[in-house]
C-alpha cells in the first residue's frame, strides 16, 4: 500500500462560507502525517496562495497552488447569465439555479506560466462575469491552460452534471476537448466522499480513464481538517445560505470532508483497492511535475533620489489639483489641505513610500488588476487622491486627514492603516 499521498483539491477558509480549515493546522497536520507536498485550492480565487506557500517553506513542504474555478454553463455574459438564471428559478427553484447555472474545475499551477495563466482566469472572471460567483468558462480554460494541471474535481463539475443526466456523449466529449488541450495533465477525479452519486460517478470516471487513456487521481476535496469539525462547518454553510442548521430546508452537506490518513482513504472499500492505489500515486505524480513556488527573500526597494522623488509628487498633486478645476475658494480650502499634507509627510520622510505604492498601483491597473477606491484612513488623505493612490474626494466627504496621519502619530499608525 503506498505510504504517502499528496492531499489535492482541499479548500481553507478563504473559500468563504464553505470551507473552515486554518491553514497552519492543515499545515501541522501534514507534518503529522509525514505528507511531503500539499495542495490548496480555493473556490474561485486565490487569495491564500502566497501565505499557504510561506507556511509550507517554513514547514519544507511543497506547496501546490490551484483553483477550484466556477465555471458558467448558462452563457458567456453577464446579461446572458442573469436571463438563464431567473428561467431556471421560475422552473426548478433556487437551488437549481444555483447547481446547474454553474459547474466546478480544478485547476493546478504547474509553472509560472500556469500561475500566470490561473491569476488572468480569475481576475477576468471577478471583473468581466460576476454573477453570485466569479464565472469563467470552458473556452477560456482550453484556450489560455498553458502551464495548468486540470482536474474533473467534484460533483458539481460539468462532466458529474453530464453524467446525473445520463449524457454518456457529452461526457465523454467534454472529456476528450479536456484531454485533447492539456493532454496527460489532465486527470479524472475520483473520489470517495459519502454520497449515493460518488459510486456511478466514480464508475464513469472509471470507465472513461481506461477507454480515453486519461490517468485517475485522488481528490480529497477537504473542507475542515478533523472528522468532528463537521459541524461547525455546517453552522458556517448555514450562515452563508442565510438559514440555521435547524431549519427544515437546510440540508447539510457530507460529512467525510476532512483531512484524511492514508488508512482513512483506503478503508473506505468504495473503489477497487487497485486503481485507488494508481490515483493516489498520482496524486505525488501531479507534486511532481509542479514547480511553481513563490521568492521568500525580503523585501527589496529601490534606491530612491528622496528630493526628486518629493519634487515629482509635488508637481503631480499640483497638477492634478489644477485640472480639477475647482473655483477660487474651493481651490483655496484644497491648497491649504494639500499643503498642510506635504508638510506632514516631508516631516516623517513618506515621500519614498507613497512613490512606491504608487507604482505598484499603476503596475496593477496596467494589468487590469483589481483596486479598490480607497479603504479605511488612507482615504481621508488629499494628496493620496491627487496622486492617484486613492479615488475618494476627502474634502468633498469631509473625511478628516488626522485619522491617517498627523504629525504626532507618525507613519506606524499610517502603515497599519494603509495595508
Amino acid at each position: 500500500m503506498i505510504e504517502i499521498y499528496t492531499p489535492i483539491h482541499v479548500h481553507s477558509h478563504f473559500s468563504m462560507g464553505d470551507a473552515i480549515l486554518r491553514i497552519p493546522n492543515y499545515i501541522k497536520k501534514c507534518e503529522q502525517l509525514n505528507i511531503k507536498s500539499a495542495s490548496l485550492t480555493e473556490h474561485g480565487n486565490l487569495c491564500s496562495s502566497y501565505l499557504f506557500s510561506r507556511e509550507c517553506l517554513n514547514a519544507g513542504i511543497k506547496a501546490i497552488i490551484g483553483c477550484e474555478v466556477y465555471i458558467s454553463e448558462s452563457g458567456d455574459t453577464v446579461e446572458e447569465i442573469k436571463v438563464a438564471a431567473k428561467e431556471k428559478k421560475e422552473e426548478e427553484g433556487h437551488e437549481a439555479e444555483r447547481q446547474k447555472l454553474r459547474s466546478h474545475l480544478l485547476l493546478i499551477a504547474k509553472d509560472y506560466k500556469g500561475y500566470s495563466n490561473l491569476v488572468n482566469l480569475t481576475n477576468e472572471a471577478f471583473k468581466e462575469r460576476f454573477y453570485r460567483k466569479p464565472l469563467t468558462l470552458h473556452r477560456l480554460v482550453l484556450e489560455k491552460g498553458e502551464g495548468l494541471i486540470v482536474t474533473t474535481a467534484c460533483l458539481a463539475s460539468a462532466f458529474s452534471q453530464a453524467c446525473e443526466n445520463d449524457n454518456y456523449k457529452k461526457f465523454i466529449g467534454l472529456l476528450s476537448q479536456y484531454k485533447e488541450a492539456f493532454k496527460n495533465d489532465f486527470y479524472l477525479e475520483i473520489q470517495i466522499n459519502e454520497r449515493d452519486e460518488l459510486l456511478k460517478y466514480n464508475d464513469w470516471l472509471i470507465k472513461a480513464s481506461k477507454g480515453l487513456k486519461i490517468n485517475l487521481v485522488f481528490g480529497l476535496d477537504a473542507h475542515y481538517l478533523d472528522k468532528e469539525d463537521a459541524y461547525m462547518r455546517d453552522v458556517a454553510l448555514a450562515i452563508q445560505r442565510k438559514k440555521t442548521i435547524n431549519d427544515k430546508d437546510f440540508a447539510s452537506d457530507i460529512k467525510d470532508l476532512h483531512v484524511k490518513t492514508i488508512k482513512e482513504i483506503c478503508n473506505q472499500n468504495i473503489i477497487d483497492p487497485k486503481i485507488l492505489e494508481e490515483a493516489l500515486e498520482n496524486t505525488n505524480e501531479i507534486a511532481e511535475k509542479c514547480s511553481f513556488s513563490f521568492t521568500f527573500d525580503g523585501y527589496k526597494f529601490p534606491k530612491l533620489d528622496t528630493k526628486k522623488i518629493q519634487t515629482e509628487l509635488i508637481t503631480i498633486t499640483l497638477n492634478r489639483l489644477e485640472q480639477l478645476e475647482l473655483p477660487e475658494d474651493k481651490k483655496d480650502v484644497y491648497m491649504q489641505r494639500l499643503k498642510y499634507e506635504l508638510k506632514v509627510l516631508k516631516k516623517h520622510n513618506l515621500f519614498g513610500y507613497f512613490y512606491i505604492l504608487r507604482e505598484a498601483l499603476q503596475q496593477v491597473r496596467n494589468n487590469n488588476g483589481l483596486v479598490g477606491y480607497g479603504r479605511g484612513s488612507a482615504a481621508g488623505s488629499l494628496f493620496c487622491y491627487l496622486a492617484d493612490i486613492t479615488y475618494v474626494d476627502p474634502l468633498k466627504f469631509g473625511l478628516s486627514f488626522e485619522r491617517f496621519i498627523n504629525e504626532d502619530r507618525g507613519k506606524i499608525q499610517m502603515k497599519l492603516d494603509i495595508e
